[in-house]
């Protein structure tokens, strides 16, 4: 792979199957194991390419990427916010490869396969913080499928989903580069694998509370089509209703709590 990576045409189409990887895993209906793989690609491409080309070529992958939701934001925040937001993003992946880019060519420290997730987490931090839509967008909710990746959260946060799946994607892309070359490569490989094992092992426990703890049923009904104001009566009526219908399907199977989003609000 190192070989292929050396060549331009082997660098673009690892950016292409980075880009097609980071496309599904942004969708509103995620598939959650392409997050994971995506920035690995992306990672190999940046750290075998020419700076200029390392950049490029992961704003391009970005930009299809984050594309998948390109049509949703375009209905609910208009063409100049999806602009702003699919800039945003786009350049956050630029920083994130390229800051790790820096950092893994010049040292083969074992502490380097924790820039790039400690980078995701970071911003993926601020955002939550200071945007008004909180947690909207957040690389975590790739994992919305994974149930064992996402019981962290109750923990240490959404960010800590982020920095989970950036770790794994880091240490197989610095293995790959690096291999056995890196310094104390059983603490470079072994410790991001331990975090990762006790994670999911520990979120798998989670799924299987003890009988005897209370327990309190949550659903969570959310309708991609989103309504306008202006949008025709009948239609906003529909998407009423679907909220109603999966409300009242969560009540009959149990559930006490049912959590919608925020964009119904509009209706």
């Amino acid at each position: 792979m190192t070989r292929l990576l050396e060549t331009r045409v082997g660098r673009i189409t690892a950016a292409a199957i980075g880009a097609a990887l980071l496309y599904f895993a942004l969708k509103l209906t995620p598939f959650w194991p392409a997050a994971w793989l995506a920035p690995i690609p992306l990672l190999l491409v940046a750290f075998h390419a020419p700076s200029r080309e390392a950049s490029l070529l992961v704003w391009l992958a970005a930009a299809i990427g984050v594309s998948s939701n390109l049509t949703y934001y375009l209905q609910t925040t208009g063409p100049i916010a999806t602009a702003v937001i699919l800039i945003l993003q786009i350049l956050a992946w630029g920083f994130y490869v390229n800051r790790t880019r820096s950092v893994v060519r010049t040292s083969q420290s074992w502490t380097v396969v924790f820039i790039f997730p400690a980078l995701m987490a970071a911003i993926d931090t601020l955002v939550s913080r200071f945007s008004p839509h909180g947690t909207a967008g957040s690389f975590a909710y790739t994992q919305m499928d994974f149930l064992p990746a996402i019981q962290i959260a109750s923990v240490l946060g959404a960010p800590s989903i982020v920095f989970l799946v950036g770790l794994f994607a880091s240490t197989a892309a610095i293995a790959i580069y690096h291999g056995p070359r890196i310094h104390r490569p059983s603490l470079a490989y072994g410790i991001p694998a331990s975090l990762i094992v006790l994670a999911l092992g520990f979120g798998e426990l989670r799924l299987h509370p003890s009988t005897d703890a209370p327990l309190t049923r949550v659903g969570l009904v959310a309708v991609d089509e989103f309504i306008n104001p202006p949008a025709p009566p009948e239609r906003a009526e529909a998407v009423w209703r679907a909220y109603a219908d999966g409300v009242t399907h969560l009540a009959t199977q149990g559930a006490r709590i049912v959590v919608l989003p925020e964009k119904i609000a509009a209706l």
